[in-house]
């Protein structure tokens, strides 16, 4: 996909942060306090799987544009900011055996539920196993969110059926009254607020064209296929 230069103003420059582990391909770095996940391949998606979330309040960590040092060259990397370094995975990949979920993290899954309806909409399909979802402790309780879009907006959405992420902590925690909130929203959008957000990801006018024509159409299957599997 052809990128453009970020017209967001200057972007920040984040460091390589050599205290934390690298999450699959993302490169763990900071700015000063801030922590986050720094990202070079897939940018506009993972920049607008948070920038259209904005749109219809779905709960996605915060992904901006920023630059880090790749050998002496300094790189645009999408970068998804977590909050403090006490935010962590509702689920880990790689523990077989899953400890059980406190009072508190069932509350904050059960907020983040409309998730089913976005991810849907976009065509993510990479949070299947709840390991994409994050947990980050705030004054006023606990917050998860989605993270790692990379795989989402892919291939001709329009000729892709809908499918709502088999997510089993969504699922089992899922709120109605949230998820018919989102639904709303998603159909509610103008053609030129999701216009607007994927021309300003940087992707080529071409992919922003189809991308936008593909998003608009998937939302007229969005409900059915939400209340087919008993959620709405």
């Amino acid at each position: 996909m052809a990128r453009k230069k970020c017209r967001s103003g200057s972007p920040r420059f984040w460091q390589h942060d050599s205290r934390r582990s690298r999450k699959g391909a993302a490169l763990p770095v900071r700015d000063g306090q801030q922590l986050g996940f720094a990202k070079l391949d897939s940018q506009e998606y993972e920049w607008l799987g948070y920038h259209l979330a904005v749109l219809v309040g779905a709960a996605v960590a915060r992904v901006e544009y920023g630059l880090i040092r790749v050998g002496a060259k300094r790189e645009r990397a999408a970068i998804s900011y977590r909050i403090s370094p006490a935010s962590y995975a509702v689920r880990e990949k790689e523990l077989v055996v899953h400890r059980d979920l406190s009072v508190e993290e069932q509350a904050a899954l059960e907020r983040a539920s409309s998730l089913l309806a976005y991810l849907a909409w976009i065509g993510a399909t990479d949070h299947a196993d709840d390991t994409n979802l994050i947990v980050n402790p705030a004054r006023d309780g606990l917050k998860v969110v989605a993270i790692d879009f990379e795989n989402a907006f892919g291939g001709d959405l329009s000729s892709i059926g809908i499918e709502i992420p088999p997510s089993p902590l969504l699922r089992l925690h899922s709120n109605r009254r949230r998820l018919e909130g989102v639904v709303r929203r998603i159909e509610g959008l103008k053609r030129s607020q999701i216009a607007r957000r994927c021309r300003a990801s940087g992707m080529s006018a071409d992919a922003a064209r189809r991308l936008v024509r593909s998003l608009c159409d998937r939302r007229k299957g969005l409900r059915s296929a939400l209340e087919t599997e008993g959620l709405l």
